[in-house]
């Protein structure tokens, strides 16, 4: 329904309440709830079931990825070392700890030559450039 453009306040409110009354009216005439005191009462039930869940505390426990072999092992011996430690630690007979101790997981941070190098290394690029 066309309210008007320019309308002062209170010509619009009067206009808006007319039209909710209609509304009101219709709803009440064809027999339909009003969808304005549903949407209210949904949220009402809403919040009494969520305030009747009882909340469980959660625990999250990270899953060991399973990685490959270790980047120290240079030799197809060492690789073949490892998958018999890795094999033993599966059945039982050795534990993670002995087989961490034998094979230490590699840090993947840079040494401070490594560092120091690529830093220089950057200069004499930038150098070159001037």
């Amino acid at each position: 329904e066309d309210i008007g453009e320019h309308l002062p306040l209170d010509e619009l409110a009067k206009k808006l309440y007319e039209i909710e009354l209609r509304r009101i009216a219709r709803h009440k005439r064809n027999r339909l709830p009003d969808p304005l005191f549903l949407l209210e009462k949904q949220k009402s039930d809403f919040q009494s079931q969520m305030a009747q869940q009882v909340s469980t505390p959660q625990t999250i426990e990270p899953i060991r990825q399973p990685r490959g072999p270790p980047s120290i092992l240079k030799t197809e011996e060492d690789l073949r070392n490892y998958y018999v430690a890795e094999y033993l630690k599966e059945v039982g007979l050795l534990s993670k700890e002995d087989l961490d101790s034998d094979y230490p997981v590699k840090n993947f941070s840079k040494t401070l030559f490594q560092k120091e190098h690529i830093g220089k290394f950057f200069k004499m690029q930038n150098c070159r450039d001037l």
